[in-house]
C-alpha cells in the first residue's frame, strides 16, 4: 500500500497554492462581458461602456440614453445635442434653425426648440442666444440665410457676408455669373441677366464679363455688318451676306465657356 504524504508536506503544498498570485483577468479565462483585453494583462470596457462602482475595469455597464462614453466614464450630452440610445460614443446635434434646451436629452423633441421667427442658427446651437437675424443683403430660406440676388458670399452660417456682384456680372441665383461675350454691364449688384446690354449692331463681343462697350465690343472690319449682341467676329459679314451668331447662338464656343461663367460665390 502507498504511504500517505506526511502532514507537513500537505501543509506546504496548501500554503503555496494560497500564496500564488491569481492570473489577470485578461490572461486566463478571458475578460468579462462588455470588455476586452487591454493588451497589458488587464481588461478595458468596450466603446460605449464605462466602469462602475470603485473604478474596477472588469465591471462595465452601458452608458444610458442621454449620455455618451468619454474615456472611462459616461458624460451627459451637452445642450444642443441628444442621444436616444444606450452604449453610444457620440451625441446627435440639434438641426440648424433650432437651439438646445438642456443637457442629457434623450430625443430631438426634448433637446431642441425652434429659433424665433425670422432668426436662424447653425446645427448644435447650445441656447437661444445663438439664434440670430440674417446679415445684410441676405434672406432667411428655410433654416439658413442666403444672399439676395445680385450678391454673393464665399462663407455660410454665422460667417455669411454678402457682397455685391461686381460690374460685368449678375447674380440671379447663387453666386455671380459673367455677362456673355457680346454683352456688357457697368452695374454692380445686378440681379438679372437683363442688366447685360448687347453690343450694338455691326459690333461683336471680345470677352465675357465686360464692364463697358469700349471694353467688350469691337466694330466689324471693312464695313461688314452684324446683329446686335454678336458674341464674336464670325458674326460679321458683308452687307448682302448672312450675319451669323447674333443674340446668343454661337454653339460650340458657348458650350466651352459655360463652365467658366460663374466667377464668385461658388466652389471651384
Amino acid at each position: 500500500a502507498m504511504t500517505p504524504p506526511p502532514p507537513l508536506l500537505l501543509l506546504l503544498l496548501l500554503l503555496l497554492l494560497l500564496l500564488a498570485p491569481a492570473p489577470a483577468a485578461g490572461q486566463d479565462g478571458g475578460c468579462p462581458g462588455n470588455s476586452t483585453d487591454d493588451g497589458s494583462g488587464g481588461c478595458a470596457c468596450n466603446a460605449g461602456y464605462a466602469t462602475v462602482g470603485d473604478g474596477n475595469t472588469t465591471s462595465c455597464s452601458p452608458c444610458p440614453a442621454g449620455t455618451v462614453n468619454v474615456g472611462f466614464a459616461c458624460a451627459a450630452c451637452t445642450s444642443g445635442s441628444y442621444n436616444p440610445l444606450v452604449a453610444m460614443t457620440f451625441c446627435d446635434l440639434c438641426p440648424a434653425g433650432t437651439y438646445g434646451t438642456g443637457a442629457a436629452a434623450t430625443s430631438q423633441a426634448s433637446a431642441c426648440a425652434n429659433c424665433p421667427s425670422g432668426k436662424f442658427s447653425e446645427s448644435g446651437a447650445a441656447n437661444a442666444t445663438y439664434c440670430a437675424y440674417c446679415p445684410g443683403n441676405s434672406t432667411l430660406s428655410g433654416s439658413t440665410c442666403q444672399c439676395n440676388d445680385g450678391y454673393y458670399s464665399q462663407d455660410a452660417g454665422y460667417d455669411l457676408s454678402c457682397r455685391p456682384c461686381p460690374a460685368g456680372t449678375f447674380g440671379a441665383f447663387i453666386g455671380c455669373t459673367r455677362c456673355d461675350s457680346g454683352r456688357y454691364s457697368a452695374a454692380t449688384a445686378a440681379a438679372s441677366e437683363a442688366t447685360c446690354t448687347a453690343c450694338p449692331a455691326n459690333y461683336y463681343g471680345v470677352m465675357d464679363g465686360a464692364v463697358s462697350e469700349v471694353e467688350g465690343c469691337r466694330r466689324c472690319p471693312g464695313g461688314q455688318v452684324s446683329p446686335a449682341g454678336s458674341r464674336n467676329g464670325t458674326a460679321c459679314n458683308t452687307a448682302d451676306g448672312d450675319a451669323q451668331g447674333g443674340d446668343g447662338d454661337d454653339g460650340d464656343e458657348e458650350d466651352e465657356e459655360e463652365d467658366d461663367d460663374r466667377v464668385l460665390g461658388t466652389e471651384e
